[in-house]
């Protein structure tokens, strides 16, 4: 059961990250309180979702101990070439820890917080649209005033 646990506060962890850096995006680089907002939100619900777990999750947590800590550090680093990558690759991840965690919490047979994580993870789809919309018309904006000052 520990190792669920464990499982589960990994993946939250991992949404949340990989949420954290859109909503950044939306802020920083779009300007987009909306966005950043929705991005926002949705790190929270997916923190709410997990709340009742936290304990078990903290015992559980075992970072140093992690296999897949040793594997990540030794690994090349992931080379970003543009603005549309760093979105995908958050949005993937974000998508995929979500999926994770959905599949932990039918496992703990928390039904309620499965189908809430589920609708997470669409939501995601959506956000990541926008956010990829968003970066394009950025890109084009930023080809247009290319050398005009």
């Amino acid at each position: 059961m520990q190792a669920y646990y464990r499982m589960l506060d990994a993946n939250v962890n991992r949404a949340c990250e990989g949420l954290r850096v859109c909503e950044d995006f939306a802020r920083f680089c779009c300007d987009d309180r909306e966005l950043s907002a929705a991005c926002r939100r949705l790190r929270h619900r997916v923190r709410e979702l997990a709340e009742a777990a936290a304990p078990q999750c903290l015992q559980a947590r075992s970072a140093a101990a992690d296999v897949g800590c040793v594997t990540s550090a030794k690994s090349t680093v992931d080379r970003r070439t543009g603005v549309r990558s760093l979105l995908e690759a958050n949005c993937k991840r974000a998508q995929e820890a979500l999926r994770t965690a959905e599949e932990v919490y039918k496992l703990l047979q928390q039904d309620a917080q499965a189908k809430e994580t589920e609708q997470c993870r669409f939501t995601v789809y959506t956000l990541e649209k926008e956010l990829l919309q968003k970066a394009e018309s950025l890109l084009r904006r930023a080809e247009t005033t290319d050398g005009k000052d």
